[in-house]
């Protein structure tokens, strides 16, 4: 916000529960957090943050690349013909059309049950939304399509978002999947990432949301 003046904030919802697969501050998340922000006080205190959670870090590798990267090269294959792989970016292009009998996908209804959001991403969507508020930003949660996601997992989402009245769009919901045209095993690339096609119908329905919001 020293540089930016934002209308609106999107969040995705999806690393506010825990994962077993990928722990909230292991290094695949942190760096892509931290790497990118110019030295401040507020990266600091990020990075101070992010070493209480996970004593193993590294503190000076976050400021001084170098340290950390100076000898990545060894770690790259031998054979860099890989095409579009290392290129520097992959759109995702295929679906899971021959992967139904693998990944399970039913977008749901409201239930009853929830599911308890991680405690450490609780304290942090309270520190966004109250600097949002502070600021007169308007915050809005969304929830990407995914076969990771549950109705449990919306219905917490749900009631922080009526807690704070502010609007949450969930992807996964029957009525807001059937509008936006998602078909999850021709628009998704993997269990919880969509491909260009999804993407691009995702984004086509945010940007009606923020263009209505502003």
């Amino acid at each position: 916000l020293r540089t930016q003046d934002p209308k609106v904030v999107l969040l995705d919802t999806g690393y506010l529960f825990d994962n077993e697969n990928l722990p909230l501050f292991s290094e695949p998340h942190t760096r892509k957090a931290l790497d990118f922000m110019k030295w401040s006080d507020v990266k600091l205190k990020a990075v101070l943050d992010m070493k209480s959670h996970n004593p193993d870090e590294d503190v000076p590798g976050y400021f001084i690349p170098l340290l950390r990267y100076h000898d990545r090269w060894k770690e790259l294959p031998v054979d860099l013909s890989g095409g579009e792989d290392y290129d520097g970016f992959c759109p995702l292009t295929g679906d899971l059309n021959d992967y139904r009998d693998v990944v399970k996908f039913k977008a749901y209804d409201k239930t009853k049950e929830s599911e308890d959001m991680n405690a450490i991403s609780r304290e942090y969507l309270d520190k966004i939304y109250d600097l949002c508020d502070k600021e007169g930003i308007e915050l809005i949660l969304f929830t990407s399509m995914s076969a990771e996601e549950s109705a449990k997992k919306h219905m917490t989402n749900q009631s922080y978002a009526d807690e704070k009245g502010i609007k949450l769009i969930d992807f996964n919901m029957k009525d807001t999947y059937k509008e936006s045209g998602l078909s999850f095993y021709d628009d998704a690339d993997s269990g919880n990432h969509p491909n260009l096609r999804g993407a691009r119908k995702i984004s086509l329905y945010l940007a009606k949301e923020l263009e209505d919001a502003i």
